[in-house]
């Protein structure tokens, strides 16, 4: 028997999108790369590339990826199966179980379908609502029914010994189907697939899309070239991208709220939204996505900063109140959600599993606010071995299943919201693993499904709540803030602390000098990053905590430790040594009980410029007594946080006192008097 040995491929996954069907016959240009995951079940087959499906007729083509090793007389069989009913059958059919009768099959030998040195085989369905079949033609499909058919492709021995199976699907479509809307979100993660995911988004700037991304991240020098691609696309006319505006670094806002932190945020927030503006149209500022980290906790702590509108995952929000009770709408107990699908998800909680299929917007309550919210739907997740174009197809058919229930004029059988509304179902591309590749090859072909339209978040939160069995709005609520998140974080702890320090200095400068203080300040800023360890906050503090303790010392009072006053009231010098080379701002402190400063606006201290160099100050002292004493003399920062020296200075004072003035004069006049009566008394008896 001759053999084929198609050559092994060890590259990363083709980021491929899928065919159009437009044209007939070839094979596909470019390599193609096996999947990095094995389905044990797939005998090393793979989906490469699939038509989405067809509108009454016309052809589908799927891209194969075969073993390496194979026989010309090798079989490959195409089954088309029963339309899936409803979404539970569908996620069975994913898992190649439940897949129903087999409809139409074609086979044809490996030899006859010529893989490339690749591997890379096309198949080609033509489907048809006819039996009429030209002559010569390959026998058509003939599917009547719209939907959703699943489709099995077996490659077998000539034997008929099965290798292996995979299981795609293809949607027949009529005229006139019913409409769905879809709202997709993503979030750009900080990894190395950035720059990936924004190329990726460039690419369909015209799809509505709402975009989380890191404000730094589109200025590191990684993701240069993708941001700039990124600024273009969203800068033409008609580009759907909007950025959610969010802080320049990711931070917890819940704890810098919590510590007072409200300016840091303030300024975290107008920089991350000036950088946003520069790479495209940043969102409404009352809308947020948050993408896994929403919590009773957070959402509060958004919406005292304005947020009105999220999109929330599943896992974020329940069904149940903080009391215990089930909540099908405010104010109600009991009941159950209309339209809720059990199979939500293969992991799903139950409460993740009705929130994912909230196909309007729902009320959402968090400890103290209630916002308007989308949650994010859980389709079927990728199949170990899956290709991107494999992923991208599941994710499609999953749409058409849905869209399928939507017929013209409902509202769905999966949908709550209110009569006569077009459900929406929100769309995470960057959930459950999807890569960049994935999410092309989906928003490449998703204008093939017919009534499947892409809208803006925006528009979709402007519509009628989800509904309960009772026909009132629905109200969830917000998952609540893990154990000990209501304790300051050490980082909050550790920012505090140091940029108390920060401040005093600022305290010290001008407003021409604060270059050191701008720079330190945005390092410290930058400490509260979620992303920075523990070792790199550390490292920060050191730096502004060295540099502020340096310039402090550069300050020194340099006036006697020993000062002699011969009178009560007296403008005694104060000198100070300025050795940096900026004019710094201090205040002085004199604290003894036996004086008084006659200069000092609160008794007790004053601010004094001191430019570099030497200054001398006259400062007017008042004792409250004679002998020595000890003046304690201190230097603070203006704002009185930061102690840059003290020192004791003895003060001798041999200005009479009030008291001893009287003793004096009282003395004079006893003495005066004694001499005038002993002068008297001397005289009378001298005349006798």
């Amino acid at each position: 028997m001759k053999r084929r040995r198609a050559a092994v491929l060890a590259a990363a996954l083709l980021t491929a999108t899928l065919l159009t069907g437009a044209a007939a016959g070839g094979t596909p240009a470019g390599a193609a790369v096996r999947p990095q995951t094995t389905n044990p079940d797939s005998g090393g087959m793979a989906l490469l590339e699939s038509d989405v499906g067809v509108v009454g007729s016309g052809t589908v083509r799927l891209t194969l990826q075969l073993p390496g090793v194979l026989a010309d007389d090798d079989e490959l069989i195409v089954n088309v199966h029963e339309p899936v009913l409803g979404e539970t059958a569908f996620r069975e059919t994913t898992r190649a179980t439940a897949l129903g009768s087999v409809l139409a099959s074609q086979a044809a030998s490996v030899g006859g379908l010529g893989p490339d040195q690749f591997g890379a085989v096309e198949v080609v369905l033509r489907i048809t609502d006819s039996d009429d079949a030209a002559a010569g033609d390959a026998p058509p499909v003939r599917l009547v029914a719209p939907g959703v058919y699943p489709v099995t492709v077996e490659l077998r021995t000539a034997a008929q010994q099965l290798v292996g199976r995979i299981v795609t699907h293809i949607v027949l479509t009529a005229a006139g189907a019913g409409r769905l809307d879809v709202v997709l979100v993503a979030r750009i993660p900080a990894g190395p697939s950035a720059g990936d995911w924004l190329r990726t988004i460039a690419r369909h700037a015209d799809v509505p899309l709402l975009v989380s991304v890191e404000p730094a991240l589109l200025e590191r020098e990684a993701t240069a070239d993708a941001a700039a691609q990124l600024r273009a696309a969203a800068g033409r006319a008609g580009s759907g991208i909007r950025l959610v505006r969010d802080t320049y670094y990711p931070v917890d806002v819940a704890a810098l709220r919590g510590a007072g932190l409200d300016a840091e945020l303030d300024d975290l927030a107008a920089l991350g939204a000036a950088t946003l503006a520069l790479h495209g149209e940043p969102a409404a500022v009352t809308l947020w996505a948050g993408h896994g980290s929403a919590d009773a906790r957070q959402i509060d702590a958004r919406a005292a900063r304005g947020v009105r509108e999220v999109v929330l995952d599943p896992g974020s929000v329940r069904r149940v109140s903080p009391a215990g009770a089930a909540i099908t709408a405010a104010g109600s107990t009991g009941g159950t959600v209309a339209g809720t699908d059990s199979a939500a998800g293969e992991d799903a909680s139950p409460d993740a599993a009705a929130a994912s299929r909230l196909r309007a917007p729902v009320e959402v309550a968090a400890d103290e606010n209630v916002v308007r919210a989308l949650v994010v739907e859980t389709l079927a997740p990728p199949r170990p071995g899956d290709t991107p174009g494999a992923t991208a197809q599941r994710l499609l058919a999953h749409l058409a299943v849905i869209a399928g229930g939507t017929g013209a004029g409902s509202t769905g059988a999966g949908s709550t919201a209110g009569a006569g509304s077009v459900p929406v179902v929100t769309i995470d591309l960057t959930a459950d693993g999807h890569t960049p590749a994935v999410a092309d090859a989906f928003l490449s072909h998703l204008p093939q499904l017919p009534g499947v339209a892409p809208v803006p978040a925006s528009t979709a939160l402007g519509r009628p709540l989800a509904l309960d069995a009772g026909s009132v709005p629905l109200r969830l609520y917000a998952r609540p803030a893990p154990p000990g998140a209501a304790t300051e974080p050490a980082a909050v702890a550790g920012y505090v602390e140091t940029k108390r320090l920060l401040d005093a200095y600022r305290s010290m400068i001008r407003d021409d000098d604060t270059a050191d203080h701008d720079r330190l300040a945005a390092r410290l800023l930058a400490t509260l990053s979620n992303d920075q360890s523990a070792e790199q906050r550390a490292a920060t503090r050191r730096t502004v905590d060295d540099f502020v303790r340096r310039q402090a010392a550069l300050l020194d009072a340099t006036t006697n430790r020993s000062v002699r006053l011969t009178a009560r009231a007296a403008q005694v010098p104060f000198s100070f040594q300025n050795n940096s080379t900026a004019t710094l701002r201090v205040e002085l402190r004199l604290l003894s009980e036996k004086l008084t400063v006659d200069d000092f606006d609160d008794g007790e201290s004053t601010t004094l410029v001191l430019p570099p160099g030497v200054t001398t100050h006259e400062i007017g002292l008042r004792t409250l007594g004679s002998g020595a004493f000890v003046v304690e003399m201190e230097l603070y920062s203006p704002d009185g946080t930061l102690l840059i020296e003290r020192k004791p200075i003895v003060m001798q004072s041999t200005a009479p006192t009030g008291v001893g003035l009287v003793l004096a004069v009282g003395a004079a006049g006893f003495l005066a008097v004694w001499w005038l009566v002993d002068s008297r008394r001397r005289r009378r008896r001298a005349a006798q």
